[in-house]
C-alpha cells in the first residue's frame, strides 16, 4: 500500500498538465484588479482636470460680467457648467471682500467620483477646487 501511494506521487508530481491553468487561476484576478483600477483613477484624474478647466474659464468669464450681482454671477455659472455635463459636480459661487476692500467672486466646485468598492463602505473620492476673482464695475 506505501508502495502504490509513492509511485502515485512521484507520477503525479511530474504531471505537468493543467500548470497553465492554475498559474493563469491565481494571476488573472490580480491583473483583472490593477487593469480596472488604473482605468478608474484615469476617469477620475480625467474629469477632475475637465472641473478644474471649467472652473477656471467659469472665473475668467464671472470676472468680466457687467453687473456682478450674485444673480448674475450665477446665471453666469449655470451658463458655463451646463456644457460640462459632469455627473457628479458641484459648484457655488459666492461674493466676497478682498483685502483691499473691494469686492471678489469666490468660485468652488467639487466632483465625487462613486466608489466601485461600495460594498467596502468606501466614501468615493473628491476633488475641490476655488478660485478667487476680483470683480469690478464696468
Amino acid at each position: 500500500m506505501m508502495i502504490r501511494t509513492v509511485q502515485f506521487l512521484k507520477a503525479w508530481s511530474k504531471d505537468r498538465r493543467g500548470t497553465a491553468a492554475i498559474e493563469f487561476g491565481l494571476i488573472a484576478p490580480v491583473f483583472l484588479a490593477l487593469t480596472c483600477g488604473i482605468m478608474f483613477l484615469g476617469v477620475f484624474l480625467f474629469n477632475s482636470n475637465r472641473l478644474d478647466s471649467a472652473a477656471f474659464e467659469a472665473s475668467r468669464k464671472v470676472m468680466l460680467v457687467n453687473e456682478p450681482t450674485l444673480v448674475n454671477l450665477e446665471a453666469e455659472m449655470d451658463a458655463y457648467f451646463a456644457d460640462l455635463a459632469l455627473e457628479g459636480a458641484t459648484y457655488r459661487v459666492t461674493i466676497g471682500q478682498r483685502p483691499d476692500g473691494g469686492d471678489e467672486a469666490i468660485i468652488t466646485a467639487a466632483y465625487t467620483m462613486a466608489d466601485p468598492t461600495a460594498f467596502l463602505n468606501t466614501e468615493g473620492f473628491t476633488h475641490d477646487v476655488e478660485y478667487r476673482v476680483p470683480l469690478w464695475e464696468n
